[in-house]
């Protein structure tokens, strides 16, 4: 006996389609919505001190006091390399990242995101980052062909941000030269009793610990130059839901008011964080 083959109507056709398209965007709510539960978070400082395995140990702890705050379970790294902190970015390993604001500017990253907070730097207890620039009290400003900093900048941020209002005193062939050893240059540039060439450039948090030093190197040291306020790095979510974004945000500004999460804020050179500035 042949088998006969009973086809749907086209009504039920489409209820049928209909049906499994349901289930399909119910499913891939779902399994969105547990990923998300599961989030991952970078706090990126290219050319930064310490290292991962270094930072882990108190990013531990802010991780679980965030996820006990939010409901969601938070894990994540430190990495003061640039390739490494785009590579994660790029493939999708990252929901949440501090970013240096230079790296934005540059427009580094190439995945879409959004900013949910500003980070308070150590020094300054504002969202805002300030630098200043350091030489030997027998050089100037317009002398100085090297300047070194801590921080891995991308492009012309330094010329055009942090020393803009300058520009014109600067030497055109200025290089900046990153280096994870700032206050021995700074030492070497004192004991020269003679102008130098060489400058070295300190964020905030470096200038309030260069002002408590009390090294005898230091009194031949002369501030040349205090930037404007910049923008500090950034709290950036990439690609999350808006309550996904808020649950986080909310948070990171509840411990940032915790006196006892103050020491561990403190130790990744923060104050806390801060609603961006509109």
């Amino acid at each position: 006996m042949a088998t006969t083959w009973n086809v749907p109507k086209k009504n039920n056709m489409k209820k049928l389609f209909s049906a499994l398209i349901a289930i399909s965007v119910i499913a891939f709510s779902a399994s969105t919505s547990y990923a998300q539960n599961e989030i991952n978070m970078l706090f990126w400082q290219p050319g930064g001190q310490g290292s991962t395995e270094e930072a882990a140990p108190i990013l531990n702890q802010l991780f679980s006091k965030l996820s006990a705050k939010t409901g969601i379970t938070i894990s994540g790294q430190y990495s003061n390399d640039l390739g490494e902190g785009l590579l994660l970015i790029k493939n999708k390993k990252i929901n949440v990242a501090i970013v240096p604001v230079d790296i934005l500017d540059n427009k580094r990253i190439n995945t879409p995101y959004r900013i949910i907070l500003s980070t308070q730097p150590l020094g300054t207890r504002k969202s805002f980052e300030q630098y200043s620039l350091y030489s030997n009290k027998q050089t100037a400003i317009n002398q100085i062909k090297t300047l070194y900093t801590t921080t891995e900048f991308q492009g012309d941020y330094v010329k055009n941000n942090i020393l803009g209002s300058i520009q014109d005193q600067l030497d055109k062939d200025l290089k900046i030269i990153p280096s994870t050893e700032t206050f021995a240059q700074l030492k070497k540039i004192s004991m020269q009793n003679i102008q130098t060439d060489e400058g070295v450039l300190l964020n905030s948090f470096e200038t309030a610990s260069l002002s408590k030093t009390k090294l005898d190197f230091i009194k031949n040291l002369i501030k040349l130059f205090t930037s404007p306020p910049t923008k500090p790095p950034q709290v950036v979510s990439f690609e999350l839901s808006e309550g996904f974004e808020n649950k986080i945000r909310n948070g990171l500004l509840e411990l940032s008011k915790e006196p006892e999460t103050k020491q561990i804020i403190e130790e990744l050179r923060l104050e806390g964080f801060a609603e961006t500035a509109q």
